[in-house]
């Protein structure tokens, strides 16, 4: 594919970002420096904030951090995978990590990036002035597919492809650049014209990484825009657009033919087919754009179309697929539509299809083993939606999650009250295996691996600690950072971090765990259940147990750091103390009781362990005091022959004194035997 000549773009307003930042800054990898006062709304979205930063060790070019909230998962191993690669149509990524950020409660995850000193290509919605087809080939497709190739060498989908993420790299307005995506999940600030029909119907924190099929048709639409000069689907309701795409699909739907050149006509179908497997792919572009005639085949699937619709919630929905949209969204009107059989009956009696009419009422009619009412209504729309439209994502209770977007869905829930327990509730539902199989069958890709439904109904079938909805959540978000309200103000996402929350956690005065750091522990340092529960109960913990987790802990600092951790080290300390407290050995015990007081105060978690887990000094001080007890039961014998012998009166009170001194000996020379004995062994 050969490279196009730069081209300056002189249509487009001018006015890229404000320059020279002002004020205090915000250090992050003792090399950039991240202005708060210095906004750059360009590359601003809902989810993000972007501010003007400085590389202190090269000064060619600027360069912006984009700033991101708590709430929203970013996409960190995609965001490593691309990380310092330059080329053109990328923008490049310098580095990502965490920043103190002022008048934030907790830590924040900062991306900075080269700055597009032009500006975007497209602002906000508003229509623009359409680009004329050999532009858009030579200077949008060439540049856009290059980037779409390093990307996909490297495993990476953008999934944020639209036209207002487009910028002018240069001030002189020639060389374009793919903006910024990994701050958020897959398809999350993605309008729904620009996602394809199964992603554009799952909730936006549910649509999953995707593919690079997906990222085609993200390229194909936003070449759309700019073929037509406005955004596809502008002004139109969200269902009726939703109904047109699965009616006639989503080309002939929303795109303008009137206003589209034919010499890009061939590449918009190619790229927006609705059919998964008979979208172009990269090659495909790259071998229209080197000149070689490529395939276009139809747009979408034929589906099974009603002259008569059925009615529901105030809409007329005439294709399976989009009534099973509509139930989804109005699900607990919806259970009783299907409950009394009338979408059945249409289905049979209005578009003729038997099989379908009986797999929808064996789906129905299916107990969900669960006397709570809103699960059963719940589980019953869900198991017909699949039915209905396999090929969709699931709807659960108002939720609508592609699969492979479950992790990101569940943890934007569990930032709000009441979500967890109702990704529980699907989970367990198993309408995962459902889905997986008639999706399956109805040629849809991106399956789960094998084994993933099994593991989650195992964590959320057990309820303790390191199990649960919180064991799945950081199952599915590797790079997620803890929940849990002890580690507030901290980014707990590595191992390495771990120490540090229960650090701070262990000085709050609560106990330096809950569920969601036990699930955490899980997960990131393999910590079992019996461990987890030593944790949970520290007041019911014996010393085998307070010693378990010591072991653990202890493991976790050798490995990961950081190299103290005072609080924590003196709370171990505490459940630990009954093993120098049963030293029998008095100078050893008070010894041992001030070495304890100090490791825990210099907070090595080791040190406490070695102090502690001494099984050789145990041994002899036990058979030291056996020793000594010996030596008394002899001493007692002793006195009782002396006192029962045939010995003169007149010897009396020698032997009295004998008595004394017999206890006394025996006494000593036990304590004085084990005492050099335990010396040599600790000292």
């Amino acid at each position: 594919m050969a490279e196009p000549a730069n081209q300056r773009d002189d249509d487009d307003e001018k006015g890229g970002p404000a320059k020279g930042p002002s004020g205090t800054s915000v250090p992050l990898a003792g090399r950039f420096k991240i202005y708060p006062s210095s906004p750059v709304p360009e590359m601003s979205t809902a989810s993000v904030r972007a501010y003007l930063a400085v590389d202190e060790r090269d000064t060619i070019g600027q360069r912006v951090a984009l700033i991101c909230g708590p709430e929203i998962p970013p996409r960190l191993e995609m965001a490593k995978n691309i990380k310092g690669v330059e080329r053109p149509g990328l923008l490049r990524l310098y580095e990502f990590g965490l920043v103190d950020w002022p008048g934030a409660s907790a830590r924040r995850l900062a991306f900075i990036y080269d700055l597009p000193e032009g500006g975007p290509l497209w602002r906000g919605n508003t229509a623009r002035d359409e680009w004329p087809a050999p532009r858009l080939l030579s200077h949008f497709l060439f540049p856009l597919a290059n980037a779409l190739g390093e990307l996909f060498h490297r495993n990476v989908t953008h999934r944020g492809i639209r036209p207002t993420n487009l910028f002018w790299l240069d001030e002189a307005r020639t060389r374009i650049v793919l903006g910024p995506s990994f701050h958020v999940p897959g398809g999350f600030e993605q309008p729904a014209p620009l996602e394809p029909i199964e992603r554009a119907m799952a909730d936006p924190d549910a649509r999953g990484s995707g593919t690079r099929e997906d990222d085609m048709f993200a390229l194909g639409m936003t070449l759309l825009a700019f073929a037509q000069g406005y955004m596809p689907g502008q002004g139109m309701d969200v269902d009726e657009q939703f109904a047109r795409r699965v009616d006639r699909g989503t080309f002939d739907s929303l795109a303008d033919l009137t206003r589209i050149a034919p010499q890009v006509m061939e590449v918009l179908r190619g790229l927006t087919n609705d059919w998964e497997q008979d979208r172009w792919t990269l090659e495909m572009l790259k071998g229209f754009l080197d000149g070689k005639r490529q395939q276009v085949n139809p747009s979408s699937p034929l589906v099974l179309r009603a002259a008569k619709g059925y009615r529901f919630g105030g809409r007329e929905y005439k294709t399976p697929r989009d009534l099973a949209h509509g139930l989804g969204r109005r699900w607990e009107a919806a259970v009783g539509e299907l409950r009394n059989g009338n979408i059945a009956m249409w289905i049979r009696n209005t578009l003729g299809d038997q099989k379908l009419h009986d797999r929808l009422n064996a789906a129905v009619r299916e107990p969900s083993g669960d006397p709570n009412p809103t699960y059963s209504d719940a589980l019953t729309v869900a198991r017909a939606s699949i039915v209905l439209d396999p090929l969709a994502p699931i709807r659960f209770r108002g939720h609508s999650i592609h699969v492979d977007g479950l992790g990101t869905a569940i943890a934007v829930a569990m930032r709000k009250p009441g979500g967890g327990p109702i990704f529980a509730d699907l989970i367990r539902s198993r309408v995962i295996g459902l889905w997986t199989m008639l999706h399956k069958s109805a040629g849809g890709r991106g399956l789960p691996p094998a084994g993933f439904v099994e593991r989650l109904g195992k964590w959320i079938e057990d309820p303790a600690p390191g199990n649960g909805i919180e064991r799945v959540l950081y199952e599915l978000n590797p790079n997620l950072p803890c929940f849990s309200e002890l580690a507030a103000g901290m980014w707990v996402s590595e191992p390495d971090q771990v120490l540090e929350a229960l650090e701070a956690a262990a000085g709050s005065g609560h106990k330096p765990i809950d569920r969601h750091i036990a699930a955490f522990l899980a997960v990131h340092a393999g910590a079992d259940p019996a461990q987890i529960r030593v944790l949970m109960n520290p007041e019911q913990v014996d010393l085998s147990g307070g010693m378990s987790i010591l072991r653990m802990l202890s493991d976790l600092q050798e490995r990961f750091g950081p190299p103290m951790v005072p609080r924590l080290t003196a709370w171990c300390a505490t459940l630990v103390r009954g093993y120098v407290d049963g030293i029998n050995h008095l100078p050893l015990r008070q010894s041992q009781i001030e070495r304890l007081n100090q490791v825990a105060e210099e907070g090595n978690l080791k040190a406490l362990l070695e102090l502690v887990d001494n099984e050789k000094m145990r041994e002899v001080d036990h058979w030291g005091f056996d020793a000594a007890k010996e030596a008394y039961v002899a001493a007692g014998a002793e006195m009782v022959e002396i006192r029962g012998g045939a010995k003169q009166r007149a010897h009396a009170a020698m032997l009295a004194g004998k008595e004394t001194a017999a206890l006394t000996s025996a006494s000593l020379s036990g304590v004085v035997g084990i005492g050099s004995i335990l010396w040599r062994i600790l000292f």
